[in-house]
Order: C-alpha cells, then sequence, then structure tokens
C-alpha cells in the first residue's frame, strides 16, 4: 500500500513538470505570435516607405547624369521616406540612395551607369540613425530590441509617347487658348506654356488645366483624337482621362480639334479628379501630355480655336493637385468666379518622334519615361 502511493506520488510530480512546462512553452509562442506580428506590421510600412522613396527619387533624376539632379533625387526619396516614417529619426540617408542600372532580363541592379536609369534606395531601423524596433515579450527572453530594414528598386522606363492623354499643354508661341478669358485675367491664358519661353525643363510645375464655377472658368486644351470635326469623341476622351480606357494614340504632325474651342465644359479637367484619388506615388497619377503648336489656319478672326491645331511634342507629367482661386468674371468685372488649377509637375521632357529629328522640347528621339517599381 505504501509502494503503491510512492508511485502514485512519482507519477504526479512528472505530469506537474510537463505540464509546466508546456505552459511555459505556450507562453513563449504567444509572445513570439505578439511581437513577430509587430515586426511585420513594422516590416510592411518600411517596405511602402521605401517604394515611396524609390519611385520619388527615380523620378527626379531628370535628362542628364548631373550632380545637381541626384542630390536633388536623394533629397526627394529621404523626404518621402521620413514622411512615411514620421518622428523615427533619419530612417534614409543620401549613402543609401544608390544610383544605377536596372536589367530587367535578369532583374539585377547594378550600381552606376551613365546616365543611370534606376535608384534602390534602404530604408533602415537598425540603430545606427535611427532606434531599432522594440518587442514586447520577447522582452522576458533577451530579446529587448530588433533592427529591420526594407530595400526598393525603382526604375525610368520607357513609353511610347503614341500612348498619350488627349489633353494638352501650350508650345511657347501658342498664345492663349482664348483671348476672351485672357483680356479679363491677365496671365490665366489656359495650360501652361514653357516658363522659360522656350521648352519645358523638369521639375517645373505647370497648369494642366482650369476649371470652375462660372460660365468663363473651365479653360483646358482637351483634343478630339478622332479628327472627324468637333466633339465627335467628347465621351471617348473623358473615359481616357477618366482612366477608365487606355490612353489614346496620338503622333507628333497629328492635327488635332480642340473640344469646345477650349473654354467649355469643365468635365474634361474634371475627368481627371478620378487619378488626383490616388496615392501621389501611384503610376497612374503620371501622364503623358502632348504639346500643341498653332497653324494660320488654327484661329477665327476672334481668336478662337475653331480650327485644328498641330502636336509637336510630349511630355511625361505628375498630377499633383488643384488649387482653388476667385478671380475677376470677365463677362461681369464687378463680380468674381471660383476658378480651380489642376497642377502638374514635368517629370520627363524626352520623347519619342514617329518621324524623328529635334523637336521644340529637345526631345530629339528618345522616350517618353515614367517610373516604375522593379524590386
Amino acid at each position: 500500500m505504501r509502494t503503491h502511493y510512492r508511485k502514485q506520488k512519482r507519477r504526479n510530480g512528472s505530469v506537474l513538470v510537463i505540464s509546466l512546462a508546456a505552459i511555459i512553452m505556450m507562453c513563449f509562442l504567444a509572445s513570439m505570435t505578439v511581437d513577430l506580428g509587430y515586426l511585420h506590421s513594422c516590416k510592411s510600412r518600411m517596405q511602402s516607405a521605401a517604394d515611396a522613396a524609390a519611385l520619388a527619387a527615380v523620378m527626379r533624376i531628370g535628362n542628364d547624369n548631373s550632380q545637381e539632379s541626384r542630390l536633388d533625387a536623394q533629397a526627394w526619396a529621404i523626404g518621402f521616406a521620413n514622411y512615411n516614417l514620421p518622428d523615427l529619426g533619419d530612417v534614409l540617408v543620401s549613402s543609401d540612395v544608390t544610383f544605377g542600372t536596372w536589367n530587367p532580363l535578369n532583374e539585377t541592379f547594378t550600381s552606376g551607369g551613365d546616365p543611370p536609369n534606376a535608384v534602390e534606395v534602404t530604408v533602415r531601423r537598425d540603430g545606427e540613425n535611427t532606434d531599432r524596433i522594440g518587442t514586447s515579450f520577447m522582452n522576458f527572453f533577451g530579446v529587448s530590441e530588433v533592427g529591420l530594414s526594407a530595400k526598393a528598386v525603382a526604375m525610368i522606363a520607357s513609353t511610347s509617347a503614341a500612348e498619350g492623354m488627349p489633353m494638352a499643354l501650350r508650345s511657347p508661341d501658342f498664345g492663349a487658348v482664348d483671348p476672351g478669358i485672357s483680356a479679363g485675367n491677365p496671365g490665366k491664358d489656359g495650360p501652361s506654356a514653357p516658363a522659360n519661353g522656350s521648352e519645358f525643363v523638369v521639375g517645373e510645375q505647370v497648369i494642366v488645366a482650369i476649371y470652375g464655377k462660372g460660365k468663363y472658368a473651365p479653360v483646358h486644351l482637351a483634343l478630339d483624337v478622332d479628327a472627324d470635326g468637333p466633339g465627335a469623341s467628347e465621351s471617348d476622351c473623358k473615359k481616357v482621362l477618366k482612366g477608365e480606357d487606355v490612353a489614346v494614340e496620338i503622333q507628333v504632325g497629328d492635327l488635332l480639334y480642340v473640344f469646345n474651342e477650349g473654354t467649355g465644359s469643365a468635365s474634361f479637367s474634371e475627368a481627371l479628379d478620378d487619378r488626383l484619388d490616388l496615392d501621389s506615388d501611384d503610376p497612374r497619377r503620371n501622364i503623358i501630355m502632348p504639346i500643341v503648336e498653332t497653324t494660320n489656319t488654327s484661329r477665327d478672326v476672334n481668336g478662337h480655336l475653331t480650327g485644328e491645331v498641330r502636336v509637336s511634342d510630349f511630355v511625361g507629367v505628375h498630377l499633383d493637385g488643384t488649387v482653388e482661386y476667385d478671380v475677376v468674371d470677365p463677362s461681369n468685372p464687378s463680380k468674381t468666379i471660383t476658378v480651380k488649377y489642376l497642377m502638374g509637375t514635368i517629370t520627363n521632357r524626352r520623347a519619342e518622334t514617329f518621324w524623328g529629328g529635334a523637336t521644340p522640347s529637345g526631345a530629339g528621339g528618345g522616350t517618353v519615361s515614367l517610373p516604375e517599381l522593379v524590386r
């Protein structure tokens, strides 16, 4: 009877040890699950910041390989990274912004290149320029903090200039879209012409279109790409601007009508608002816009755009957003009208021209290029 009692006691002790070991293991696994989930969330945020920084940097490389363009690209990358990971210190430093070449065949990035076509960024939380990531339950097991990093590579991807938006900017000698509107609101001539009077430059901010309340508010250069006469494809044009249809084929030298003589229907400009709802670094915020010039038959005796305009070149434009102003109503100077300016930034002025040769923007025959995240 005493022997049975001792066996039972030993058995109970073994169960207690096993149960205690199981509880410790379950606690360890629970702590790992909580902390690993948090670390995964931090890693995802860091990757998003790296993606945004790489796209921002590659957009600023410009058309040359100058030190100025590289410094500008580094500043943009650092700014975007810190914006996405605020109050954490320097999550991205200039030494972690590398310019190089992306090979799409074997999907490799190599530093250097003249000129570079890609940028690699590394966002870090490793204790060097910013804090490491603290843990909760893992701290009880001697792991109080963890260092993480995230890399991204973005490249300038060539896009055919034939696939553009049916919304144009003005060539240097285009003049006002509508003389009446220009007379009532000096300087508000419509979509931008080059600020320097000769060519658009990378980084230049432009007016893509003007719209808002009031009869004279809409000023645009929405193009009838069917060239079947004024008003032939308004709905198709708006679908492309909204992103509901693919970009249309436009070629340097094409003669196209301007819808509503450039001053009617704000819906052409408003159609681009759908793209403004996207994240700033979404590729669909980058569009290819034709540059148009007038011919001797483009305007009537009153200066209105009743005839065709000619496509002279293309530029890449990032849609930045809208700004709103109150301006004098040309039809009633005692009143004001509210207008919105759809603003963009020139991201690239190289354009592929089917005819080749020099163009007003100095494109020559390269490619319109847009940023693409590749890794």
